[in-house]
């Protein structure tokens, strides 16, 4: 007689694993923190500081809130300063000490991305595809103007200082009679035009959505583009700071796949951050790709809770993990995001989690649960008792039952249960047939 065996593993709501790197998955309470993901940066401190609504949060290494701050609830870009404070960008441009107290600011808004530039002043991307240049104190030194077309709305996304002391900005660009472009600016150190990008499926939606400089004094762009069609694809480039273009690569994970932030790593390769749907636009994950310094990829993991994940910003952490905010949606009619937020060790894995994969084969109500949830197992070929094990993070089963055959659903008591990001499985002995999924407990 087969033997039918669900594993519920419990996995805390942010979890660490006692190695050199620090792990954890942390899903933030809408109700509570509110559900506007807006920007992650590292800290020298080894932490991370994320904008989610109109907070700022330190988050320890383990997955812990150190302190929150109210912010301008226009903020969209957060970047640590060189004396450990922060500079936001938004309606004004903002400078924050080291403990997210309000130091100064500045008249200069519109700003989507902001960086402090090695003169100690700041350069800030604004809404429009322009570039301005601000002095320590914020006061505004030259804008480039704007690279929109006219008559015809863009988006820029991201703006750096660059190795030969000019900037350089990226984001989508309308062009006339055609959707959005992928478009890269590089300007001089006095805000002169030096050269434009602008590439893409001129029929379909394109876009670039963070750069960086890289170790070796170019340039990387992550972004995506629909090269066969209405299917997405991340698109990552590589250029020189005269504007030649070095290589370039396309990654596709599902039917829609975007790319929304990009880290160079330790080996000098890189680590993209994006998201892709299925055909039926019923479901999305979180994508992350690891990839040479030739932009070859090397492997690529996905992550995410409920019907929607999706991916936002993305750094390397000092311990050479990788840090991730993102975004998760747990139902099909309200998409209410919850905010998600990932730390995982140089291979992209979280611990004790990664033994098991989501199959789509289980579905779970409600999520996010308090008491009690109800597991239906949507299986017909499978004969035997149903045995229910619960296990700690570190593997250890602290419960167990066996329950009968032909069970279709399973409800199982919760209310002792820590809020946490928790995971069903469901198995069978001599078969290769797996169920499982991952469901959210919420304490109020």
């Amino acid at each position: 007689m087969k033997r039918i065996t669900l594993c519920l593993v419990i996995c805390i709501f942010s979890f660490s694993i006692t190695i050199s790197q620090q792990t954890f998955e942390k899903v933030f309470p809408v109700s509570v923190y509110g559900g506007d993901v807006i920007d992650l940066t590292t800290t020298s401190d080894g932490n991370c500081v994320i904008i989610i609504q109109d907070e700022l949060i330190k988050i320890d290494q383990n997955g812990n809130e150190l302190w929150r701050k109210s912010v301008q609830s226009s903020s969209h870009s957060v970047s640590e300063t060189s004396d450990n404070g922060f500079i936001l960008s938004g309606n004004k441009l903002t400078k924050l000490d080291v403990n997210g107290n309000m130091e100064w600011e500045s008249t200069m808004n519109g700003g989507v991305d902001a960086k402090q530039t090695s003169d100690g002043g700041y350069i800030m991307a604004t809404a429009n595809l322009s570039i301005r240049k601000a002095d320590a104190n914020g006061d505004q030194v030259w804008e480039t103007g704007s690279y929109e077309t006219p008559g015809l709305s863009s988006d820029a996304y991201s703006v750096i200082e660059t190795s030969d002391g000019g900037y350089a900005m990226c984001g989508q660009k309308i062009m006339a009679g055609f959707d959005d472009m992928f478009f890269v600016a590089k300007v001089n150190a006095n805000g002169g035009n030096e050269w434009t990008k602008t590439k893409g499926n001129p029929n379909f939606n394109d876009g670039a959505f963070e750069l960086i400089n890289t170790s070796d004094n170019n340039l990387v762009v992550v972004g995506y583009t629909s090269p066969n069609g209405s299917i997405h694809s991340i698109w990552l480039i590589k250029y020189n700071v005269g504007g030649t273009e070095l290589w370039s690569k396309l990654y596709n994970k599902g039917a829609f796949t975007e790319g929304m932030s990009v880290a160079q790593t330790s080996d000098n390769g890189f680590i993209i951050l994006g998201h892709n749907y299925d055909f039926n636009m019923t479901h999305s994950e979180i994508n992350l790709i690891k990839t040479n310094a030739n932009g070859v990829e090397q492997w690529s993991k996905v992550y995410g809770v409920g019907a929607f994940s999706f991916g936002k910003s993305i750094c390397a952490a000092n311990d050479g993990g990788y840090v991730f905010l993102g975004e998760c949606n747990f139902s099909m009619t309200t998409f209410e995001s919850n905010p998600y937020l990932v730390k995982t060790d140089a291979n992209g894995s979280v611990g004790f989690l990664d033994i098991f994969k989501e199959s789509g084969n289980v579905s779970i109500f409600p999520s996010p649960a308090t008491d009690f949830i109800t597991a239906k197992l949507q299986f017909t070929n499978l004969d035997g008792n149903i045995e229910v094990a619960v296990y700690d993070l570190m593997g250890k089963i602290v419960y167990n039952k066996i329950l009968g055959k032909h069970i279709s659903e399973v409800k199982i008591d919760i209310q002792n249960y820590k809020s946490g990001v928790y995971f069903l499985k469901l198995s069978a002995q001599n078969s290769t047939e797996i169920y499982s999924s991952k469901f959210v407990v919420q304490k109020k």
